[in-house]
């Protein structure tokens, strides 16, 4: 990494893509979010319009990280959405939900408003 701190070197991995989709992808399939139950980082992928770009889907299909089965033998999960509407649209959320859980078999707890910030500045 020739741009980065000199400290650095022989110590960072560069994770990069063709474009921030594919490094996004390339960051979730990183050390960095191994895939085990339960972990604290969860890696963040970015939808591009009406759905999420091809290396992006192609990761979340391979690692289905939200997906377990619970007691009743079916499966369970969660996948947090960050954003309203105009940035994370509907369309994406079904294709992920069909992706991981199959078409219609999820159910969507939607809280996506904005939230009041009060306090002086």
């Amino acid at each position: 990494m020739a741009t980065g701190e000199p400290g650095w070197r022989g110590k960072v991995t560069n994770l990069a893509g063709r474009d921030r989709y594919a490094t996004a992808a390339a960051v979730a399939g990183s050390s960095m979010f191994p895939q085990v139950d339960g972990g604290p980082l969860v890696p963040g992928l970015l939808a591009d319009g009406a759905s999420l770009p091809a290396s992006e889907l192609g990761w979340l299909k391979q690692n289905a990280p939200m997906t377990k089965t619970g007691p009743s033998g079916l499966p369970m999960g969660a996948l947090p959405v960050f954003g309203g509407t105009s940035a994370v649209p509907d369309s994406v959320i079904k294709q992920v939900g069909g992706v991981l859980y199959g078409a219609g078999k999820y159910d969507v707890f939607d809280n996506r408003h904005l939230a009041t910030i009060v306090g002086p500045f």
